[in-house]
């Protein structure tokens, strides 16, 4: 049951992605890295997954977070249509040289699993793709036209969503479908 509803969730989440992007919105989407043998399954060999950069354009990069502060190596890929993505694998080839890493498998003295601190990224991750949606708006990414807006509409948001009564904005500025 947890395994479907995770689905579910990443189905709903990628046709926001799509539609975001197909409406010239910049995206982007993180998962680890495709191991790239059986048994461990990767969202990055789905035909879904697959079909979805190609329609908006996104790119892939694979680095070691080691590279943004993590303390473990932890290889993870980012796709997306955001300018300077590629500035992730400092090295290249998703290398890095450090001597060596925290080991973060196993319990730790409170029971809890190790891999809990790499479940968030480090400050310095987050600046650095920060960075990369502000230059990609600053250099005129990420800015829909009209007509980018009525076919996302059209094609992403009734699909999905229906057509809205009536739309308002809450307390904080999202808009809300009622």
């Amino acid at each position: 049951e947890l395994t479907d509803q995770h689905s579910l969730l990443w189905r709903n989440s990628m046709k926001i992605l799509e539609a975001v992007g197909v409406a010239k919105g910049e995206v982007t989407n993180e998962h680890p890295k495709d191991p790239g043998r059986e048994p461990f399954p990767s969202t990055w060999n789905l035909a879904e997954m697959k079909r979805i950069e190609r329609r908006v354009g996104m790119r892939r990069v694979v680095f070691p977070q080691c590279l943004w502060g993590q303390t473990s190596r932890k290889d993870t890929c980012f796709s997306g249509t955001v300018r300077n993505l590629e500035a992730f694998d400092l090295y290249g080839g998703g290398r890095c040289f450090h001597q060596s890493h925290e080991l973060l498998y196993g319990l730790d003295e409170e029971g809890k699993f190790k891999t809990r601190k790499a479940q968030t990224y480090p400050p310095e991750l987050c600046e650095r793709l920060a960075r990369c949606f502000v230059e990609s708006w600053k250099e005129g990414g990420g800015n829909p036209t009209w007509e980018d807006l009525k076919n996302f509409y059209l094609e992403a948001w009734l699909p999905y969503f229906g057509k809205p009564s009536r739309l308002k904005v809450d307390s904080e500025g999202a808009w809300l479908a009622e």
